[in-house]
């Protein structure tokens, strides 16, 4: 058997787990050899230095909001040394929309950070590009201007001394260490802390034998998972609560995870029709799996099927994939497609979010509808527990 993932415990022990601690971006002082203190000195003073410029100014003032205090303190003590990543995402939504209120803002702030650094950044005519370089710097800027506050030290340690012990694993019983675990591996897994993640579990049934599993792997996740599900894909993994941790992963690696059963089947939707786990909607034709909703509508995922039904349930009157208005830069060809309009609002589903590629995507999009002036509503995998709650809107909008 093989391991749930693989990586070298000997190459990630902290603090090496933390891979930004490369370039001496050390939260902590703690337990750290001389050469990575002195490189902590070193970015230490480049923060001070940073947080006497303009361009530290004009984030603080233009992109903090009282409530993102709660947030950082909240996922601090959920995830201590690995927060860059989670506080990274719960902002970067309302902090891109924000920026994109303003076609010349992203220019103003690159200007403002190359200042501030003392050299040129470009990225030639991909705006994108610009944006995601741009955001980065400027979450690590308010990331760390905040852990420097004494009473968020304070919380750091007292998170670093509660997980530094080494730990049994839930699903093999290794002893392993939290802090010990790439910084990747945390993010990806969505925080998961029961589990050293190199549990050797991973199984290559037969065909006909891998149904069973996967039937046992659907019934862990509680949800009919998407094509790319792996410990390590966000957008999946954000959708299971820590009590499901060690029975998904688990289930998974006796199916042999997801590229096995793609093998065995064609695809993941194949293998799962056959297994019998999927909802009425879904059809196998020449042309592979469909997914169809109850008016008729093909979705690209169940969990558009499942977003189509809502609507459809809750009478609001819905056009699929209707296309955006024209903008010069980022739909130039107006070929760009939002998933569903209902009325005046554009209703986006970012299935795939935490691809580097796709979050491009995404972020051409919220900065399209704020750059035009129109309304959309996104909708994550991790809306998905709560569906309800995060559409009540559009009926408050029909009304």
């Amino acid at each position: 058997m093989e391991a749930l993932v693989n990586f070298s415990p000997s190459y990630y022990r902290y603090p090496r787990s933390i891979s930004r601690g490369y370039w001496g971006r050390y939260a902590l002082d703690i337990d750290l050899p001389t050469e990575a203190q002195k490189r902590r000195s070193e970015w230490l003073d480049n923060v001070h230095r940073l947080s006497n410029t303009p361009f530290h100014d004009h984030v603080l003032f233009r992109y903090s909001h009282g409530q993102d205090y709660e947030v950082f303190l909240n996922l601090l003590q959920r995830h201590g040394i690995f927060i860059e990543k989670f506080f990274h995402r719960a902002l970067r939504h309302r902090v891109l929309g924000e920026m994109a209120t303003d076609p010349e803002e992203l220019g103003n702030l690159k200007a403002l950070m190359e200042s501030a650094w003392g050299y040129e950044t470009t990225f030639g005519n991909n705006p994108t590009n610009d944006v995601s370089f741009v955001l980065d710097h400027m979450f690590e800027q308010y990331l760390f201007q905040l852990l420097n506050d004494l009473d968020s030290y304070q919380i750091l340690v007292e998170w670093y001394n509660r997980h530094v012990p080494a730990r049994q694993c839930t699903i093999c019983g290794s002893s392993y260490r939290l802090i010990d675990l790439p910084d990747w591996v945390y993010a990806g897994s969505g925080g998961a802390s029961v589990c050293c993640m190199r549990c050797p579990i991973v199984q290559y049934p037969s065909k006909k034998v891998l149904l069973s599993h996967l039937r046992e792997f659907v019934r862990a996740c509680g949800f009919i998972p998407p094509a790319n599900a792996n410990p390590l894909n966000y957008s999946f993994t954000c959708r299971l609560s820590s009590e499901q941790w060690a029975p998904v992963f688990t289930a998974y690696g006796k199916m042999g995870g997801v590229d096995h059963v793609k093998n065995k089947w064609t695809s993941l939707f194949t293998a799962m029709a056959s297994s019998g786990v999927l909802p009425d909607g879904v059809i196998s034709t020449t042309r592979g799996i469909r997914c169809l909703a109850k008016d008729g509508h093909e979705c690209r995922s169940l969990d558009e099927q499942q977003i189509d039904n809502w609507l459809t349930n809750n009478a609001l009157q819905h056009e699929r994939e209707p296309a955006y208005p024209f903008h010069p830069l980022l739909n130039p060809k107006g070929r760009r497609r939002s998933d569903w309009l209902v009325g005046d609002i554009y209703v986006e589903y970012f299935g795939l979010t935490g691809e580097k590629e796709y979050d491009k995507k995404t972020d051409e999009k919220i900065m399209l509808s704020k750059q035009l002036g129109i309304t959309m509503l996104p909708i994550y995998p991790s809306d998905m527990v709560a569906l309800d709650d995060k559409l009540q809107v559009l009926l408050r909008e029909e009304k």
